[in-house]
């Protein structure tokens, strides 16, 4: 019964993708947002959410909650890599008023869409930021590719709209572009100093393989910790992933790995549990979060 069910979905899905452009679809943790047709709808429908790991949507709930009963001043939320907002609309949902989200996308039909799931939702407490993060300010060239949300940066060494200089990220693998965009590119440095801001409670970044360097251009601030807590993409053994660990376990942040759509956490991949699919994201820790606050978030959280 269930596979025919499943049949249904698809075959009505992609029928309606034929003649809409987009469909509100409400997840499973009370969020709605808009799904278009190459954002993954019907394994969305399947799953009851758009994320490839729910562990990032649970620890955001989590982490903004507890910060919320703690802290009297309105917080500070980081989305580096909006994407359509989702992770933007977790973060607004906990949040409840109590602060306010940056949110960063270079892609320029990803950033009408975070506006207009925004819009959906009557968030106004959220600035959406229409250029890339990286460990410089200047111009770059957004590659756009074929599978949405993969899309990744080059840097561009002038101002003529040539490209010079390589791949930003490191990936082994190709990616089918469908077309390019200059953007705009800034570091958290520069941004932070402009917002006059000196501490972020929650930063996410999802940067497509140049996650590192997002950091790398916060070093005044990363380096001093003033990043409470960091959700960032990880994938083990990959050179980005390799300098990431360096760089966090340099500043003294501590690490946890995110346990795939679990909600659970363990601080040493030897621990994972193989009966789940491999680690996608991690979660750092400054020593600057008091410690009643993380005690209370890997009470329930943290696989011993």
């Amino acid at each position: 019964m269930d596979n025919k069910v499943g049949v249904v979905r698809k075959v009505f899905i992609k029928i309606y993708f034929y003649f809409f452009n987009k469909i509100i679809f409400r997840d499973k943790y009370g969020l709605s947002y808009y799904l278009w047709s190459n954002t993954r709808p019907i394994g969305t429908y399947e799953r009851g959410v758009r994320t490839d790991d729910e562990t990032l949507l649970q620890l955001s709930l989590k982490i903004i909650d507890i910060l919320n009963k703690n802290k009297k001043n309105p917080l500070v939320c980081f989305d580096v890599g909006g994407f359509i907002g989702v992770i933007t609309l977790t973060m607004l949902k906990a949040l409840r008023g109590n602060g306010i989200v940056h949110i960063f996308e270079p892609v320029r039909e990803s950033y009408h869409r975070i506006c207009d799931n925004l819009k959906l939702n009557n968030h106004a407490n959220a600035v959406v930021n229409n250029f890339a993060i990286a460990d410089y300010s200047g111009l770059g060239l957004q590659n756009v590719t074929t599978e949405s949300g993969s899309d990744f940066l080059q840097k561009l060494q002038d101002n003529s709209g040539n490209m010079i200089g390589n791949d930003l990220s490191v990936r082994g693998y190709d990616l089918d572009v469908n077309n390019q965009q200059i953007t705009l590119v800034m570091s958290l440095n520069k941004y932070m100093k402009i917002c006059s801001i000196d501490w972020v409670d929650l930063i996410k970044i999802d940067a497509e393989a140049v996650d590192h360097l997002v950091l790398s251009g916060g070093e005044e601030f990363f380096y001093d910790q003033k990043f409470g807590f960091i959700l960032i993409e990880y994938v083990d053994g990959s050179e980005c992933g390799t300098e990431l660990l360096s760089m966090l376990t340099k500043a003294n942040y501590k690490i946890f790995y995110m346990v795939r759509n679990s909600g659970k956490l363990v601080t040493n991949l030897d621990n994972y549990p193989s009966d789940h699919v491999s680690c996608l994201n991690i979660m750092a820790v400054s020593s600057l979060v008091e410690s009643n606050v993380l005690d209370e978030l890997l009470q329930d959280t943290l696989i011993h």
